[in-house]
């Protein structure tokens, strides 16, 4: 019972660190398909849009980080299971597991502080608060936020309490998409002509 009891305890143990086996290589969870160390939501967006537009151009290494369930093709199942497995839904840059104009505000902040050209603030987004204001789901990387990032935020948002959630998302060719595609995007240009 004892050599059982062992041989049980170490191939648990065993299988718990193979992810950090690997020598000189980063290794990621499947699902991190941004690599930033975290599944969020932005991850989601990203195997979303790769699915439904394509034009987010997913590298080698990311699409086998998509295959959440290792079955050799990336597709809405992945999606789903990315989803169901995040730590933070995209657009919740403060992390206070509630995505709402307080994530608008902070990202408008940080675009604030990048356009004015000075030093960066000591409390600066980090590249997981960066990849979650990614509401478009286009970069692949943590990038600079932007003025869209955060208008795209506050629109979610608005949606949301307007009780409009169904238009948050898109649905293309009959599945649910993970990212935002702003249809008011164009009424800025409308409005400021």
């Amino acid at each position: 019972m004892k050599k059982a009891l062992a041989f049980l305890t170490a191939s648990v143990m065993a299988l718990g660190s193979l992810p950090f086996l690997s020598v000189g290589a980063e290794s990621f969870a499947p699902g991190d398909v941004d690599m930033d160390g975290v599944i969020t939501g932005h991850d989601t967006a990203l195997v979303s849009r790769h699915l439904a537009r394509g034009d987010n151009s997913l590298s080698r290494k990311q699409l086998e980080l998509a295959d959440y369930n290792g079955d050799g093709v990336v597709d809405q199942t992945d999606v789903e299971a990315i989803h169901e497995n995040e730590v933070w839904e995209l657009g919740d840059v403060d992390m206070d597991n509630d995505a709402d104009m307080d994530d608008a505000l902070v990202i408008f902040q940080e675009y604030s502080y990048i356009a004015s050209g000075k030093n960066p603030i000591p409390d600066a987004l980090t590249d997981v608060q960066k990849n979650l204001a990614d509401m478009a789901g286009k970069c692949t990387v943590a990038t600079e936020v932007t003025l869209d990032d955060s208008f795209d935020c506050l629109v979610i948002f608005s949606l949301r309490s307007a009780g409009r959630s169904d238009e948050v998302f898109p649905v293309v060719n009959g599945q649910k998409c993970y990212f935002f595609d702003n249809p008011y995007e164009n009424d800025l240009e409308i409005i400021v002509k």
